[in-house]
């Protein structure tokens, strides 16, 4: 993956890191902090992983915003969320990766219209416990490993149209 230079790239995914890091800690109660840029794969990954993710559709910019968690993060991230211990996955838990992306894009999308971009969220898409890949080759993406009180987490972004 080419890594972003752009200074718009930049400014945007800015946006979309800060609007995670209020996002963890309005949903849990806890800091998350960043960990370093990461490209999650198979190898070195073990366990269950739970995704989801909401493209950009139309804008200044088009992409998708993904997140990645590994299963005992995830229950952790749900448990807080809801408000009731939660101790296994179910088939009934599987939209709150996606939902939490919905949560990030709608208020990076707040923060980016001050700036004068503009963007259309497509609508959020749950994944399969699994173990996180990195999207087919996209022009441009960035991996973020996040570090914080319930567990570590991956968000994924990734450009197909920049912005100009």
């Amino acid at each position: 993956m080419e890594p972003l230079s752009h200074s718009a790239c930049e400014s945007i995914f800015a946006a979309f890191k800060g609007t995670t890091l209020e996002m963890v800690q309005c949903q849990t109660g806890t800091r998350a902090t960043i960990s370093g840029s990461v490209t999650p794969s198979p190898s070195g990954r073990s366990g269950q992983w739970v995704s989801g993710s909401v493209d950009i559709v139309e804008g200044s910019f088009l992409g998708t915003l993904a997140f990645y968690f590994p299963v005992n993060t995830y229950l952790k991230l749900m448990s807080a969320t809801l408000g009731i211990p939660l101790e296994e996955m179910s088939s009934d838990l599987a939209d709150g990766a996606a939902e939490f992306g919905n949560l990030v894009m709608g208020q990076a999308k707040l923060a980016l219209k001050k700036s004068g971009y503009t963007l259309k969220m497509g609508l959020p898409k749950p994944g399969t416990p699994s173990q996180p890949q990195v999207s087919a080759t996209p022009p441009k993406a960035w991996v973020i490993q996040f570090d914080s009180g319930i567990g570590p987490f991956v968000m994924e972004f990734t450009f197909s149209k920049l912005p100009e």
